[in-house]
């Protein structure tokens, strides 16, 4: 793998200060990757400067995610050449926040642990090489009421449904190919994704 794979793109949060905060975080996170903020960081002071960043209005997570976009466009077009098919796989993860203090949350399709559910897509080489992000939706699970049956739902436009993530993937997949054209790009899910519409999509 070439050495410009390590070379990371600035990010921009509109504030030098906070910059420099960010690659110090991820500085942290890269060495425990596994672990949770406070488990990462021990020390109470650091412990709320991270807190205090990701509280800042200036940080959001689409600025943090295209900075995640921008660097795994440039681990792909770093690859060797012989490195041809690329992997963007996608699928969804429940994030249990079920001991967190919050009303904002609501059960996940579990009915039990309140929480988020996430969507990345991941790229990786067939000899799975972590690239990195290349997408990410993540959202609240919302109550059904007696109202919402499976007949109902299915009337709603597909982009008012869950099972849009798929289709979002995959026309992510598509930016990907155009910024990466010596790549062959390979968008990959499980059976959840078979849906209609993104075989539609697949073929526009």
């Amino acid at each position: 793998m070439d050495k410009s794979l390590t070379k990371q793109p600035k990010v921009n949060l509109g504030d030098k200060r906070l910059n420099r905060r960010y690659e110090k975080i991820l500085e942290e996170f890269v060495k425990q990757p596994m672990e949770s903020i406070p488990a990462t960081f021990r020390n109470w002071h650091q412990l709320k400067a991270v807190y205090r960043f990701f509280a800042n209005p200036k940080v959001t997570k689409e600025k943090l995610v295209a900075h995640q976009f921008e660097q795994t466009i440039n681990n792909i077009n770093s690859l060797e050449d012989d490195v041809k098919d690329i992997l963007l796989i996608q699928d969804t993860t429940h994030l249990n926040y079920q001991s967190q203090k919050t009303k904002e949350l609501n059960p996940t399709h579990s009915q039990v642990a309140k929480g988020l559910y996430l969507h990345p897509t991941i790229a990786i080489t067939p000899c799975k090489i972590n690239l990195g992000l290349v997408a990410a939706k993540m959202w609240t699970g919302k109550p059904l009421t007696e109202k919402e049956n499976l007949t109902h739902r299915s009337k709603r436009p597909i982009t008012q449904k869950e099972s849009y993530k798929w289709i979002e993937s995959f026309q992510q997949s598509e930016e990907i190919a155009k910024k990466c054209p010596h790549k062959t790009i390979f968008n990959i899910s499980d059976r959840e994704a078979d849906v209609y519409d993104l075989f539609l999509e697949a073929d526009k």
